[in-house]
């Protein structure tokens, strides 16, 4: 991948979680927007806060993961209150 596209992916704001796609077949999920990219290598953080070291060219692809749907909270009931007469 384009060294140049790279950088336009992973510029946009607000930032917003990344999978990235090596030609290996690992993916790595991006969730902080501190990267570094250089013409030879690109140096980000996963999801463990682990700096994850790539080539550009090993780059296959950059997507967006799914989004995950959080369970609802079950609403509070609103109670009246009385009072005294």
């Amino acid at each position: 991948m384009q060294v140049e596209e790279i950088r336009k992916r992973l510029s946009v704001r607000p930032f917003r979680p990344l999978l990235i796609h090596l030609d290996n077949g690992t993916t790595h999920l991006i969730t902080h927007p501190e990267i570094i990219i250089t013409e030879t290598i690109v140096v980000a953080l996963d999801k463990d806060g682990e700096a994850v070291y790539m080539a550009p060219e090993a780059i296959s692809e950059i997507t967006q993961p799914p989004k995950l749907s959080l369970p609802k909270r079950p609403r509070k009931r609103r109670v009246r209150k009385k009072y005294p007469e």
